[in-house]
């Protein structure tokens, strides 16, 4: 009897050491950085339109889709769905499942090679975050920082790091994305049959691709569905209208809406700062897709004056909301630079100008729309000499109103004004209606500056133009109605305050004039 004992304690001793060399690895190994508190999430950003629908779901910094989630903001059945497909016993192992990891290395000494991982959720996680060679030596160091990874998080937590980082797909990462990118929903809704066929996906992302192998992953999802069932987390009725159910996967958006748009909220002037995990636009799917009608039709009818590129931009006056935007005819067409945004792109904007030449007159100088100005040759200083400016019909028009002048917009009478104003008082107006991008001294632009021999931006123009219908009060652009980071709630973009930059009586002549 003593000698069995003795046996029997030796024997547990053997076994006891591997599992004690692995505790001790676990503890010289370091945790992964992006586990530690106040890790960066790489996630990439939902953009919607206004209505709440998805515009684009634009890929993160690693090229992948990818949005975290917490495993306490999901149903039951989808974490059931999970555990049954990849580790039954997730919530009583400490990161390494004993039975399997006896069954993994008998399989490895009998023929020399990892033949099955036995992997834990755990393990899959480890090695998500820090990949290793499939040797026994690269295996020993994925259990044991998985065994450290048990030790510094808890089960929701690594539930919530796995569901956040595993593939699901063909650079897609996490449950959420694969969600939306598969069945146009969040996790959160996945009926059990869905919640199925994604838990079965990480075993295999390329085998079980629900695009390319449809057939597979319906029989994979039904082997899940019979392991809930067995577990107890499904009842056999539910299970067998789970199984009924066809795998239907949301469409490919062929052409995507609103690039530039996409772009300028993304990385653009008109980006929130920061990494974003969803942003809520402006943007009426609607009106955007009836202005790049009208853009690419007017390009194509002006094919024969050789015109190639045209661009638009809608925008709501009384809130400044940016309702469509149109970057060129097609994103797409590389031979006619499409990438091009003609909305941000610096353009002189030729007689646009001069409505703000004027109200600065009629405020200033005291202007009405039945002053007389000259319309007569005029010899001005200019950086490379003197500049006589001319009229469009090469003609001049002697002494006429405001009124003429601007309505058949005649570009003496509006060089001269500027001159008499001073061209460092035309270009702070129009620096104060948004044209930004002025930013040479005004000696370097003089009185041409009513012509537009400076370089501005459309989406800019088309806001000064807005501030004369707001009645002389400014807003800035605005394309985002609610951003939201990773794991943070979604933080509301509020209109600004409008801010006075030209009196109301001046703009409404103005507007008045250009009624005409």
């Amino acid at each position: 009897l003593r000698l069995a004992l003795r046996g029997a304690l030796v024997l547990a001793g053997v076994c006891a050491l591997p599992w004690l060399a692995l505790q001790a690895l676990a503890l010289r190994t370091p945790l992964p950085a992006q586990l530690q508190e106040g890790a960066a999430y790489a996630s990439s950003t939902r953009v919607l339109d206004r209505n709440g629908a998805l515009i684009r779901h634009v890929r993160a910094g690693d090229g992948s889709l990818g949005q975290p989630v917490r495993a306490s903001d999901l149903p039951p059945h989808v974490l059931a769905a999970l555990l049954a497909a990849e580790d039954a016993r997730f919530r009583s192992h400490g990161g390494v499942d004993p039975l399997a990891v006896v069954r993994a290395l008998g399989q490895a000494l009998w023929h020399r090679r990892v033949v099955s991982g036995g992997s834990t959720l755990t393990q899959q996680l480890a090695r998500t975050l820090v990949p290793r060679p499939r040797t026994l030596r690269g295996k020993l160091s994925e259990m044991a920082l998985a065994v450290r990874i048990e030790r510094s998080l808890s089960k929701d937590q690594i539930l919530s790091e796995y569901l956040g980082r595993a593939p699901f797909g063909p650079e897609i990462r996490g449950i959420e994305a694969a969600s939306r990118a598969y069945f146009d929903k969040s996790a959160r809704d996945l009926s059990v049959a869905e919640a199925a066929a994604l838990a079965s996906i990480p075993r295999g992302p390329t085998v079980y691709d629900p695009r390319k192998h449809p057939d597979r992953l319906a029989r994979r999802r039904d082997r899940v569905l019979s392991r809930m069932e067995a577990a107890g987390t499904l009842s056999p009725e539910d299970a067998s209208r789970a199984r009924a159910q066809p795998l239907v996967l949301t469409r490919f958006r062929p052409t995507p809406l609103a690039p530039h748009f996409v772009h300028a909220v993304i990385s653009g002037p008109l980006a929130p700062g920061g990494e974003q995990a969803e942003l809520v636009t402006t943007l009426d799917p609607e009106l955007q897709r009836e202005a790049e009608t009208a853009v690419f039709a007017g390009i194509a009818g002006l094919s024969a004056q050789r015109v190639t590129a045209g661009a638009a931009i809608v925008v709501d006056n009384e809130t400044g909301d940016v309702l469509a935007w149109v970057g060129s005819p097609d994103a797409l067409d590389a031979a006619r630079l499409g990438a091009n945004d003609g909305v941000l792109a610096l353009r002189q904007p030729g007689s646009s100008l001069k409505p703000f030449v004027y109200g600065l007159a009629i405020e200033r100088l005291g202007f009405t729309a039945e002053t007389l100005v000259p319309d007569v040759p005029l010899r001005l200083p200019g950086q490379d000499g003197e500049f006589s400016p001319r009229n469009y019909d090469g003609r001049f028009h002697g002494p006429v109103r405001v009124r003429e002048a601007l309505a058949n917009s005649y570009n003496v009478p509006a060089v001269w004004t500027a001159s008499l104003l001073g061209p460092a008082a035309v270009l702070s107006r129009l620096s104060a209606v948004g044209l930004s991008s002025l930013q040479l001294p005004a000696e370097h632009y003089g009185a041409a500056i009513a012509l537009g021999d400076g370089e501005v931006r459309l989406v800019d123009l088309a806001f000064a133009y807005a501030t004369l219908a707001r009645g002389g009060l400014y807003l800035p652009p605005r394309a985002i109605t609610r951003a939201r980071r990773a794991g943070d709630a979604a933080q509301v973009r509020q209109v600004p305050a409008p801010v006075r930059v030209m009196d109301a009586g001046a703009a409404a002549l103005v507007t008045d004039v250009l009624s005409d």
